[in-house]
């Protein structure tokens, strides 16, 4: 879903540019996760495909990323450096998920100035889908993928809470309901 994000955002900024007669930027997303969880699949598999469709599509790589490793719950970056924040996941963690309460926190907080917030609602593997041009991916590659995905985000929680031995097969199990949602529903 992050590279899902990314991709609108280099759009956006692109026709933008294209509409100002001005040369595209390149851009810095930084990931950040728990010091604790491994980047490697991100960058070994997710980024690869990602950096191969921009492209293709552009001509040229316009983003690079950075993995910072950290918590949402303190500070990960220096003062007035960050133009545009996207969260994922993180808030999910720590609100209800309502707008007004997401919204209520960041302006207590401080650090950040808001200026638009939008929720979107997408397919689960709505990025999978945009990454696979080629339409190659069977619903079980792509119903493992998501599973991989949630795993990555909720791995480090869950292992504190239900103790590591039962993860590999949490998610062996999570993986087959994906599938089975996917077999009954449009996804």
């Amino acid at each position: 879903m992050l590279f899902l994000v990314v991709s609108e955002i280099i759009d956006i900024i692109d026709e933008t540019c294209r509409k100002l007669k001005h040369p595209p930027p390149c851009l810095q997303a930084f990931l950040n996760d728990l010091p604790g969880n491994d980047f490697n699949a991100i960058f070994k598999h997710l980024l690869c495909c990602f950096y191969e469709r921009v492209k293709i599509e552009k001509g040229k790589n316009k983003c690079f990323f950075t993995g910072v490793a950290g918590s949402f719950y303190g500070r990960l970056f220096p003062p007035n450096s960050l133009h545009f924040v996207h969260s994922s996941y993180a808030i999910m963690w720590i609100s209800k998920l309502s707008k007004e309460e997401i919204k209520s926190m960041i302006e207590a907080e401080g650090s950040f100035k808001l200026q638009t917030m939008e929720v979107f609602n997408m397919d689960w593997d709505d990025y999978i889908k945009k990454a696979d041009t080629k339409q190659v991916l069977d619903k079980t590659r792509r119903a493992t993928m998501i599973a991989n995905d949630i795993k990555a985000v909720g791995e480090s929680s869950l292992d504190n809470h239900l103790g590591e031995d039962i993860i590999d097969d949490l998610f062996r199990r999570f993986k087959e309901d994906v599938f089975d949602y996917m077999e009954t529903h449009k996804c």
